[in-house]
Parts: C-alpha cells; structure tokens; sequence
C-alpha cells in the first residue's frame, strides 16, 4: 500500500505547528486544532508578544530585532517553495531579515538551505550555481563581488511585504 504524505501548517496566536510526513499518523490525530487551540488559551498569558495580531501589522520587519525569529522552514512553507532558486530567495531572505545580514556568502547560502529539511534537496547544492546566475539574471539578487551576494532592492521590499503578512 502506497503511504500517503501529508503537509501542514497550522497557526493559531503565536503557536505554530509544522508537519510533513506520512498521514497515518495524523488520522488519530483529528482534533489536532482543537488541542492547538486550547494549549494557546491556556498558554497565551506565558507567550512572548502575546499582544493582538492588530498590534503588529505595521511593524516593519527590518527594526524588529529578532522578535519574529521565523525558521528557514517556516518562511520556505510561506514562499510556497518548489525549487531551488525558490529555496535559495527564501534562504536570502531568512538571512537578511532575521540574521539582519547585507551581504551574504555562497557558502552560507548552501549551509542555510540545508537547515530546510522539508524542502533541501541534495541536487540543490550541484544545481546552485545554476540557480544564482538565474536569480541574478532575473533582478533577484545581486553579486556584490564573486560568491557574495544580497537581495535586490526591489526584492527586499517584496519580501519584507510578504514577512510582515507573517506577522
């Protein structure tokens, strides 16, 4: 019998659940909301920020020092990544926002996207340096000098839009 994976991402308050996996081990798990809900009512006094959703929506994600602290994971589910130059701009942009990095290394690049098991792949590493011409190409990021790079200007603004809809 075929196993049947699953991916989900359930987000009440700051609670955050992550999941992909094989289904059969959600099945008897179908409350699984109800059990989030009710950790987050009982919960929600010791959680950081616990201040309402409408608090936060003019923040801008470039001055909150590591309040948001978003997993490369986490922000690779939001960017709905398929690929590789996907998983690259989400690593990009984990690394300008929430290491508040300008500039960052080829080799960091790499070592981040592995700290997305959900969505690294091994054919990625040999498929980066096709993946950073293109995203280059396409206005994406930009190579300071070789093997550095950063988040276009345009993309930065795209991307702290989305961040702050994260929020």
């Amino acid at each position: 019998m075929k196993e049947s994976i699953v991916k989900i991402r359930l987000k009440i308050g700051q609670v955050e659940v992550e999941y992909e996996g094989d289904f059969s081990l959600l099945k008897d798990s179908s409350n699984l909301i109800e059990v989030v809900s009710e950790f987050y009512e009982k919960h929600v006094a010791t959680l950081p920020n616990h201040a309402s959703s409408d608090h936060f929506k003019d923040i801008d994600p470039l001055k909150v020092d590591r309040e948001f602290d978003f997993s490369i994971n986490t922000i690779a589910g939001y960017l709905n990544v398929k690929d590789s130059k996907d998983l690259v701009m989400a690593t990009a942009t984990y690394l300008t926002f929430i290491e508040k990095k300008d500039v960052f290394a080829r080799k960091e690049i790499l070592d981040k996207m592995k700290e997305a098991p959900s969505y690294y792949k091994y054919s990625m590493s040999k498929n980066l340096t096709n993946s950073l011409k293109s995203l280059i190409e396409k206005n994406c990021l930009n190579q300071n000098k070789k093997g550095f790079y950063c988040l276009s200007q345009k993309e930065k603004e795209d991307m702290k839009t989305k961040l702050s809809k994260l929020i």
